[in-house]
């Protein structure tokens, strides 16, 4: 989250490209594996689960906003786990 954040809000390096797909690509991937289909966090601590879903959310909203976008894949998996949330 870290790199793909200063990545995409210091692109100052000619590294900063690189590093913002490698880690959007690790981010992404991560993700998916992380948290079930059914948006139940792997970990299974609720608390964990909401951070979690924090740092998805603050990515791919970030990412939206300097026009990057997330795969299709990623936003389901975020839905999922903001509806399994108590409200």
């Amino acid at each position: 989250m870290g790199l793909l954040i200063g990545a995409i809000t210091w692109p100052l390096w000619p590294e900063s490209e690189r590093w913002r797909k490698l880690s959007q690509q690790g981010f992404e991937s991560e993700a998916l594996k992380q948290n079930f289909e059914d948006g139940v966090n792997r970990e299974q601590a609720i608390w964990y689960h909401h951070e979690v879903a924090d740092m998805l959310l603050l990515c791919g909203l970030v990412g939206r906003a300097n026009g990057i976008g997330f795969d299709t894949a990623f936003w389901k998996r975020l839905e999922a786990m903001l509806e399994f949330m108590p409200a």
